[in-house]
């Protein structure tokens, strides 16, 4: 398995976290991909990684 970048985590994270203070609700994974331009899947396969490293809530 690759490993995952930090700082696509860190991009993830943040895009995650300004999207949440603008609309409290969570973001979608395909809006996610969108936001920080990469595929669905990429999205989905960062968030389960850092799921797993404790970093979302």
């Amino acid at each position: 398995m690759r490993s995952k970048s930090q700082q696509l985590m860190n991009e993830i994270s943040a895009y995650v976290d300004q999207y949440y203070s603008e609309r409290h609700t969570a973001p979608s994974v395909n809006e996610i991909a969108k936001g920080v331009g990469i595929a669905k899947t990429t999205s989905y396969r960062y968030l389960v990684a850092m799921n797993d490293l404790g970093m979302l809530r």
